[in-house]
C-alpha cells in the first residue's frame, strides 16, 4: 500500500495555493500546477505498486527510458508568477522606504554629534534618538520580509 498525504493552503490575497505532498511544499502555484503535482505523485505512486506487483524495481535502462519519452510530462514554471512578483514589489518599496528613513536619521544623528563636538547642546536628544531606533527597527524588518 502507498500513501499519499497532501496539505493544501489558499492564499486569497496573493490568488495561489501551496501544496504539500508527501512533506515536499510547493508555494505560490496556481490551480493548474497544484492539479499537475497531484497527478504527477499519483502516477509515482502507481507506478511503484505495479512495480512492487511485478516483483523488483525497474532497471536504470528502464527509468533513464521512461524519463525520455515523449509522453513524460514536467511540471515547469517559465515565468514568475504574480505573487512571487507582488512579494517582491513589496519588499522593494520598504526596502526604499526604509533606506530613506535610515538616510534621514543618521543625517540627524550626525548633525547631533557635530553640535556636541562644538561644544553645544542638542535641543531634543531623545527625540533623535527615538527616530535612530525606529530606523533601525524598520530597517531590521525590511530585511526580513517573506
Amino acid at each position: 500500500m502507498r500513501e499519499i498525504n497532501v496539505k493544501l493552503w489558499r492564499d486569497d490575497a496573493a490568488k495561489d495555493w501551496s501544496i504539500e505532498i508527501n512533506g515536499l511544499r510547493h508555494d505560490h502555484v496556481c490551480a493548474q500546477e497544484v492539479k499537475n503535482l497531484v497527478e504527477a505523485a499519483m502516477v509515482v505512486a502507481e507506478r511503484s505498486l505495479l512495480v512492487e506487483q511485478q516483483g523488483g524495481a525497474p532497471n536504470r535502462s528502464e527509468i533513464i527510458s521512461e524519463l525520455n519519452s515523449a509522453s513524460t510530462n514536467w511540471v515547469e514554471i517559465t515565468e514568475p508568477q504574480p505573487a512571487v512578483e507582488h512579494q517582491l514589489d513589496k519588499w522593494i518599496k520598504q526596502v526604499s522606504e526604509t533606506n530613506d528613513e535610515l538616510a534621514t536619521a543618521l543625517n540627524r544623528l550626525k548633525h547631533s554629534f557635530e553640535l556636541l563636538l562644538l561644544g553645544q547642546q542638542i535641543a531634543d536628544p531623545t527625540e533623535v534618538l527615538a527616530q535612530v531606533k525606529g530606523a533601525l527597527k524598520s530597517a531590521s524588518m525590511a530585511k526580513n520580509v517573506a
